[in-house]
């Protein structure tokens, strides 16, 4: 019996070792599965945020010319950035984009890329795989894994305007056989007068318009380098009609809508002309003479070309108060109003208010006219120009400073009063005073203060971003001021606000706060152009700066 007893005591002790031993095995493989699915998790997690970076760096590829974009180069790109940002492991990369030669774009991709281009977007998809293998795990077998993820980068399309200056400025340096005498600002017209005059540059193949040609050929070599038609667009706006036959009028105008046709765009910036108003009319005498066109015109004198002037200031001839409103056409607020309506889309149809808003604003001087009455009519300042002010704001006072007679010679320092320091609401009024006679609320809202008033709409509208404003002043006049009119301490005006618009615009305040106090605004930045041979290297910062933005 004692025996049997021993028999079975030792049988139990060797039933506990094997059950122990298979505890043991489910202990390892419960600490495995623990400790392996963390590994296993913070794999995946390192995966995962390489390939998001990796999708990202790959849709950044969409900044190259579109000859350079092929699925290789998007893979390339997802390739490096993964072998950068992983330790090894990745057994495959599958990239894609919505290129049309991609066999298997991402599904989100535009299906209808023909009816409607403004829908394409810059897609890559990259989906990678890697092994993770296991520790603990091995014990009962399992040895490795893999893991998949994917992630689809976007880079923001663009819809950019440009704004070009196409005021007679822009043809001042247009000169055969060098100017007469040494200082151009004493004496401004070349030994060749006749090759400024818009009606002879505008079409000459040898002596184009020029600064104007510079200003194009910069332009285009911008979109050249920039942007990708196949996914952005640009629209141009001119500060003047296009008309070469003496019927433009001096108002902005959209001379091309938001396009994604090159070519469209390329021969637009190529055929833009300088404003060519209408001949002066030599009968005219008296301020009733020039109604209803009084603004500026070519003059002549022996049949040579002596400038364009405003004739009815030029004639001065009954002694009445002249209103100096329909001669300038530097309208900066109408530009931006109308930059604003193309990449707002008023009707809706072909917005994208997902893409990245900019506008490139080339100036040659200062604010010095508005929109008026006929180019944009509206019962109260609100809505547009009320019908009191039918060639638009012109403040008396900018072109009658002692009190009496106009200053001796017409220039564009009329219609601003040359204090870039100073801002004045639409409805804001002075008492005028001339030749002992008082005029009560007389009107004090300059082009300068509606210039800025339309850069603060434009910057602000809402896309998601807002609006990010480039401004580029040309030419010597952007550094001077209003001459009688400015506080020698003041900056010059096209300086001034040229910075506003691109610095500070939309912020609700005159100086701009440090630091920038709204969030929805994407703020730009001011060059400054001497010559317009400067231009290519601003445009260049230019667009490394919208690639930048793009893809932060």
């Amino acid at each position: 019996m004692q025996k049997i007893k021993g028999l079975i005591r030792k049988s139990e002790r060797g039933q506990a070792i094997i059950i122990i031993a298979f505890a043991m095995i489910g202990l390892v493989a419960i600490v495995g599965l623990v400790s392996d699915t963390g590994i296993l998790l913070i794999e995946y997690g390192r995966l995962k945020r390489s390939v998001d970076a990796a999708a990202i760096a790959a849709a950044q590829e969409y900044s190259k010319p579109t000859a350079e974009l092929t699925t290789a180069s998007f893979t390339n790109a997802a390739t490096n950035f993964l072998n950068f940002n992983q330790t090894g492991g990745v057994t495959s990369i599958d990239v894609h984009s919505c290129l049309s030669t991609d066999p298997q774009p991402p599904v989100l991709c535009n299906d209808d890329p023909i009816t409607h281009p403004e829908r394409n977007r810059k897609l890559v998809e990259v989906t990678a795989s890697m092994q993770v293998n296991f520790s603990f795990l091995s014990v009962i077998g399992i040895r490795s894994t893999t893991i998949t993820t994917n992630a689809i980068g976007e880079a923001a399309t663009l819809d950019l305007v440009l704004v070009l200056d196409t005021s007679g400025s822009m043809a001042y340096e247009t000169k055969v056989g060098g100017r007469v005498g040494n200082d151009p600002d004493v004496n401004p017209y070349p030994g060749d007068v006749d090759s400024e005059n818009p009606k002879v540059c505008n079409t000459s193949l040898t002596h184009p318009c020029s600064p104007m040609d510079g200003v194009k050929k910069a332009a285009l070599d911008f979109i050249n380098n920039t942007m990708n038609f196949d996914y952005d667009r640009a629209a141009i706006v001119t500060l003047t009609g296009q008309a070469t036959d003496g019927s433009a009028k001096r108002y902005p105008m959209i001379v091309k809508h938001l396009s994604s046709n090159y070519i469209d765009i390329r021969n637009t910036i190529f055929g833009l002309n300088v404003f060519t108003p209408h001949d002066c009319d030599p009968s005219l005498t008296t301020a009733a003479d020039f109604n209803p066109d009084p603004g500026v015109c070519i003059n002549y004198v022996d049949n040579t070309f002596t400038g364009v002037i405003c004739q009815s200031f030029e004639a001065l001839a009954d002694g009445g108060i002249y209103n100096f409103a329909p001669c300038p056409s530097s309208n900066i607020g109408g530009a931006l109003r109308l930059a604003s309506s193309a990449l707002s889309d008023p009707q809706g149809t072909t917005r994208r208010l997902d893409s990245y808003w900019v506008v490139i604003l080339l100036m040659s001087g200062p604010a010095n006219a508005t929109d008026t009455y006929e180019n944009y009519p509206s019962p109260t300042y609100s809505d547009g120009v009320p019908s009191s002010f039918p060639y638009g704001y012109c403040p008396p006072s900018t072109y009658y400073p002692s009190g009496g007679m106009p200053g001796q010679f017409y220039d564009y320092k009329f219609c601003t009063d040359g204090q870039a320091s100073v801002r004045h609401a639409y409805n804001s009024t002075i008492n005028f005073t001339y030749n002992g006679v008082t005029e009560y609320g007389i009107s004090n809202y300059d082009p300068d203060d509606y210039a800025r008033d339309w850069a603060d709409k434009t910057a602000t509208l809402l896309n998601g971003d807002g609006v990010t404003i480039y401004t580029i002043g040309i030419g010597k006049e952007i550094l001077k001021k209003g001459a009688g009119y400015s506080d020698p301490s003041d900056a010059p005006m096209a300086q001034s606000l040229l910075k506003y618009i691109a610095e500070c615009a939309g912020e609700g305040t005159y100086v701009c706060p440090n630091p920038m106090s709204n969030p929805k605004i994407n703020h730009g930045q001011y060059f400054e152009a001497p010559k317009y041979s400067d231009l290519l290297d601003i445009f260049h910062a230019i667009g490394e700066n919208i690639a930048t933005k793009i893809s932060q």
